[in-house]
């Protein structure tokens, strides 16, 4: 219980910070003025995404072993991880271009495959090349469905569902001591949740090819962003096995 607490007290601090460091940011500099309207590469917070990261990255490591207080933490991260996006404007900037990679897809070359695929198992999220390249080339009914849903009620209503359903699931898990194979089943939550998941990793997976095309060509946010939907994309893979 008190190690919860301490994670929670971790992220409101992180979320805290997050305000302040996009006000910095966006002011005048020796330089000049900035923009009012400054691109989200510029308002990002790094320390922000780089604690979410870890924080998520660490329940991945778990497997099946998450316990309901992992799923607390992972709801909370996810839901700062997201607001920060929405806040520097990420979102905005990105759904053009999800929707146009969900209409005619770029394979991602194979030296951005080894980038990304480094990038997330140094941060313990072990996932091969091969099997890295299999679940981003999503096939044309996956994407036509993800691309409708988003066309549908937009990228940022799509992205807010994650902590919505990291705490649908916490809430089925509410009275067992550790989350397991046995301890979600789809009878417990509703009926449309797997589809749901589905759609929402679907999603997660085009934006962060996106962000790894981007950080082969040495955009540094991107990598920041593609290795963060990287782990978030993982984190609900594994949701999905729990319970479809």
């Amino acid at each position: 219980m008190e190690h919860s607490r301490r994670r929670v007290l971790k992220l409101a601090a992180v979320a805290a910070a997050a305000p302040t460091t996009i006000l910095a940011a966006a002011s005048p500099t020796s330089a000049g003025s900035r923009s009012s309207r400054t691109s989200w590469q510029q308002r990002v917070s790094h320390s922000v995404i780089e604690n979410i990261t870890n924080e998520l990255a660490t329940v991945v490591r778990r497997g099946r072993n998450i316990s309901h207080d992992d799923l607390h933490a992972s709801a909370l991260a996810t839901r700062i991880f997201i607001d920060h996006l929405n806040e520097i404007g990420f979102v905005e900037e990105r759904e053009s271009a999800v929707l146009d990679y969900l209409i005619s897809p770029t394979p991602l070359p194979d030296d951005a495959i080894t980038q990304f695929s480094n990038a997330l198992q140094s941060k313990g999220v072990n996932v091969s090349q091969a099997a890295l390249t299999q679940r981003l080339a999503l096939d044309d009914d996956t994407r036509a469905e993800a691309l409708k849903e988003i066309q549908k009620t937009g990228l940022r209503a799509m992205l807010a569902r994650i902590p919505d359903v990291l705490d649908q699931l916490q809430s089925s898990s509410a009275n067992t001591a550790a989350v397991s194979a046995e301890g979600v089943h789809a009878t417990d939550i509703f009926d449309d949740t797997c589809r749901l998941l589905h759609l929402i990793t679907d999603a997660i997976l085009a934006v962060a090819a996106l962000d790894a095309l981007g950080c082969s060509f040495g955009c540094a946010p991107c990598c920041l962003i593609a290795i963060a939907f990287g782990v978030v994309g993982a984190l609900m893979t594994l949701a999905v096995d729990f319970i479809c």
